[in-house]
């Protein structure tokens, strides 16, 4: 069920605000959105703020995913709402980001607006990409996403749900797991990884 008072839009933009960094960005009108759409109308929708990461598979992969992608980074802005309502429709749609606090509000804030699910980095993730969790795929926390993670605790109760135990800990443990450490020790194909995303 959507949370359509919005009321978890106030503190989420304003920590954006206060905290604005390379993490915690809140995109400008300018910062224009890309999108790869489906040759499928009816197929899922992937939103994520990992371009590179999701373009990098795709590429590799040598296919047209099956699913429309949109990206980009930053904190949406409340005008995006009805753009991307339009585009997700009734149609499945995910979010892929990090296991880190700046994308774990992202997605909480696109899910108080559109139907998402989290397909982020995650300990379901680690099983779609053939990977086992290892200390040296995770970063240390920055200081501003550490001071963060009372913020996610409050705004998204349900993280630990969303991450599974394995990443929930490592984020507790201030420490992150980004898409790219998954798509750098992948032992699945690129084009599985793109299926197996909506799966």
């Amino acid at each position: 069920m959507l949370n359509m008072s919005f009321e978890v839009s106030d503190p989420i933009r304003q920590w954006f605000i206060d905290h604005e960094d390379g993490d915690f960005i809140v995109a400008s009108p300018s910062h224009a959105y890309s999108v790869l759409p489906a040759l499928d109308g009816g197929a899922p929708v992937v939103y994520t703020t990992k371009r590179q990461c999701i373009l990098a598979i795709i590429e590799s992969a040598a296919i047209r995913p099956p699913f429309t992608l949109i990206t980009r980074g930053g904190l949406p802005d409340e005008g995006d709402v009805g753009w991307l309502s339009s585009i997700i429709g009734q149609k499945h749609a995910l979010f892929l980001g990090d296991a880190k606090p700046a994308d774990l509000l992202i997605f909480t804030w696109l899910r108080s607006r559109v139907e998402i699910e989290f397909g982020g980095a995650s300990d379901k993730s680690l099983e779609k990409f053939g990977v086992r969790l290892d200390p040296i795929m995770s970063i240390a926390l920055s200081e501003t996403e550490s001071e963060a993670l009372p913020v996610v605790r409050k705004q998204l109760p349900d993280y630990s749900a969303l991450l599974g135990l394995e990443c929930s800990l490592l984020l507790a443990n201030g420490r992150k797991l980004e898409l790219e450490a998954l798509a750098s020790f992948a032992t699945v194909a690129p084009e599985r990884i793109l299926e197996r995303l909506i799966q």
